[in-house]
């Protein structure tokens, strides 16, 4: 299963992002304020085993914990089903004893994603990433550190540097093609993947990319594709065994994903031209706080790493 997509924590729920426009709202304890407070989401039962709450939206029945099954194995499948039979927006059952709505009415949908930000928090139900993003990574900041972040990485999207991405997508795309086979079939997926992969490096590091940035885009597949599995990521199984579980196989990857980073980064720090490049990396590097202080290589490596998973 590929990342579902974006969480979102509020003091009454969280909402999570997966495929467009399914939202899930999950209560923690408290009732939604506006503009989602017509979903009525209020209760965290005791029992996964019990139909939705009295008061939320219909929903499926079955036990939670089979609810609970359907949602990892086959996550788009099961709520195309659910809103077939209960309409764009139903609860089922998640995880230990909590209710959840979801939204998959367009309209409802960016309602709930364009909220106060002082109540949809997002870093509290991405923590389980933080061990591969880092307490720096948008991704798991709230409130003000979030906007700091926010405020940091903007530049990077200014309308002429969008033009360089667009660019070096538009060369990476070339490159792959061009060893492309003609009249015959081959896998379109592993291609399409270098193509991201390539031209992520290109943007983040510019034309400075060496070996290094060629095994960081293949370390970056192979982090994204073990944060994809539910028995990487899901909490209760990040544990490390030895070096054996899954998870302990992810974190070697990132380990090594770091080596690079750092390596990368230093030397850029040193190099005399950094002043004038307009890469992601350098442009972190010239970023700075709101207290003036400069992004240190800690939060520039977390930084990366989220516009890689984002």
């Amino acid at each position: 299963m590929r990342n579902p997509g974006k969480m979102l924590m509020t003091n009454g729920p969280f909402v999570h992002k997966v495929h467009w426009p399914y939202v899930l709202v999950m209560s923690r304890g408290g009732a939604l304020e506006s503009p989602a407070a017509g979903l009525n989401i209020g209760s965290t039962e005791s029992s996964i085993d019990m139909p939705p709450h009295r008061g939320l939206p219909p929903g499926p029945r079955l036990p939670g914990a089979m609810q609970t099954l359907q949602w990892m194995y086959r996550p788009i499948e099961f709520m195309e089903r659910c809103r077939q039979r209960y309409g764009p927006i139903f609860s089922i059952r998640l995880g230990a004893a909590r209710n959840i709505v979801v939204v998959g009415d367009p309209a409802h949908a960016m309602d709930v994603l364009s909220g106060d930000p002082e109540i949809y928090e997002s870093g509290q139900a991405n923590l389980l990433f933080r061990p591969v993003l880092g307490r720096n990574s948008l991704l798991v900041l709230d409130g003000g550190q979030h906007m700091e972040h926010r405020r940091i990485m903007l530049p990077n999207f200014k309308a002429g540097h969008v033009q360089t991405y667009s660019e070096a997508i538009e060369r990476a795309v070339r490159r792959r093609m061009a060893d492309w086979p003609m009249d015959e079939a081959f896998p379109l997926a592993p291609e399409m993947q270098a193509i991201t992969y390539e031209a992520i490096s290109r943007v983040v590091f510019g034309d400075k990319v060496d070996e290094r940035g060629e095994r960081l885009a293949t370390l970056a597949g192979d982090m994204m594709d073990r944060c994809a599995s539910v028995f990487t990521m899901l909490p209760p199984l990040q544990v490390e065994l030895g070096g054996m579980s899954p998870y302990a196989r992810l974190l070697k990857v990132v380990d090594e994903i770091d080596r690079l980073l750092f390596a990368i980064i230093k030397e850029r720090r040193e190099d005399p031209l950094s002043p004038l490049r307009d890469d992601v990396l350098s442009l972190l590097l010239r970023a700075e706080l709101e207290d003036g202080s400069p992004l240190g290589d800690r939060a520039i490596r977390d930084e990366i790493l989220t516009m890689i998973m984002a």
